[in-house]
């Protein structure tokens, strides 16, 4: 059975193939995930005078060390391009470790060593994209260029010449790195300030009043069609995943009340565009593999205050995490050390307190994942690792 009246007017020329139906429970995942995220532009700071080959190997031995089973390995960035040797248009390859190829070299050695690797990759934040395709832009309410805020390039993910190069740019990097274990969306999101100012590219508006000729832009209608084509573009990332024998993942950060409850996928999907709902009732090729979910019980603290969140809330909202899932994939929860600033002042969790945080999630039988390897070195956490995986 299709859900939803999108596919059934002249967007169907735009859709993907692939099967949106009622979900229906799946098997718990084969695999308790025990990931660390490797942002590369970190790793510069971290290494500034050694060369690849002995970065690489000790990434990889400090992994051993953590027992990490699973690396994130940002591949892409937005701004800066590729992280591996690629030829494909508007892929600039990023001019320090991605002419080096450190996805690859990543990759080989950590196969070498039992450990998957997933490389991380943006949906709709291409800086050379947004520069060299002008049409292919994100627009506000008055029709200009929309720009949230620092580092982010919207593209609409209703434009079809975007969607047609966003597929061939995860098949290009899958083609490329046959030994990767999976594709990661990186924090998917139509609008970013929460303030309906996005998306209003002519595209987008042209393909919603034909499907919606007596609703207005901005109306409950709009808000269900941005968040559709998000998840449009998703589907495409899982499917091509698939297609190469991989796995799919979405990572993104649930945000909480005052009052400690998180947001409900509702409220999200109108406030961002992300349709977790949706997400999750992709089936087939499109299928979902991995819900990631950022839980981080200081960024609330620091906005809130701390009589709601301490190191534990982690747990207690991931409880609501896999309650919403309800095996409709796999679930990791994303935790880390990092201070962070807000209305109530500064947080700096204690190594204890990142400690207290992963073990009162062990016991969840859910994948745990933490940010980023550049912290842990730092802080020296490799012991808290291995002792909670």
């Amino acid at each position: 059975m299709v859900v939803g009246d999108y596919l059934t007017k002249p967007n169907r020329i735009f859709a993907f193939a692939f099967s949106v139906v009622l979900a229906q429970p799946l098997p718990a995942p084969e695999f308790k995930v025990s990931g660390m995220r490797i942002d590369i532009s970190y790793v510069y700071k971290l290494y500034p005078k050694k060369n690849l080959n002995t970065v690489v190997s000790q990434i990889i031995e400090n992994a051993k060390k953590g027992s990490i089973n699973t690396l994130f390995i940002y591949a892409f960035s937005s701004v800066y391009g590729a992280y591996y040797q690629t030829n494909y248009k508007f892929a600039s390859v990023e001019k320090g470790f991605g002419i080096q190829n450190i996805v690859k070299e990543v990759t080989t050695a950590a196969k070498k060593n039992g450990i998957r690797v997933v490389a991380v990759v943006p949906i709709n934040n291409f800086k050379e994209a947004w520069e060299k395709n002008p049409e292919w832009r994100v627009k506000n309410k008055k029709g200009k260029d929309y720009l949230p805020g620092k580092d982010i390039y919207p593209v609409s993910v209703w434009h079809p010449e975007f969607r047609k190069w966003v597929q061939g740019l995860y098949e290009d990097l899958l083609y490329r790195h046959p030994d990767i274990d999976g594709l990661e969306a990186l924090e998917p999101s139509v609008d970013f300030n929460w303030n309906k100012q996005a998306d209003y590219n002519p595209v987008a508006t042209a393909m919603f009043k034909s499907l919606y000729p007596d609703s207005p832009l901005g109306g409950d209608d709009w808000l269900f069609f941005r968040a559709r084509g998000l998840t449009e573009v998703i589907a495409t990332m899982n499917a091509c995943a698939h297609q190469a024998g991989k796995k799919s993942y979405v990572v993104h950060t649930w945000p909480a009340k005052s009052n400690g409850k998180l947001y409900t996928g509702s409220e999200i999907k109108e406030m961002t565009g992300l349709d977790l709902r949706g997400i999750l009732t992709l089936t087939g090729p499109s299928k979902l593999d991995y819900l990631v979910t950022e839980l981080i019980w200081q960024q609330w603290a620091a906005e809130y205050g701390k009589q709601k969140f301490s190191e534990k809330w982690p747990q207690t909202a991931a409880k609501e995490v896999i309650s919403f899932v309800n095996h409709r994939s796999g679930v990791m929860i994303h935790v880390e050390p990092t201070p962070f600033k807000g209305k109530k002042g500064e947080v700096v969790p204690t190594l204890k307190e990142f400690s207290d945080t992963l073990i009162s999630l062990r016991d969840l039988n859910v994948g745990v994942g933490v940010y980023d390897y550049n912290q842990i070195v730092k802080l020296n956490a490799w012991s808290i690792l291995a002792l909670t995986n």
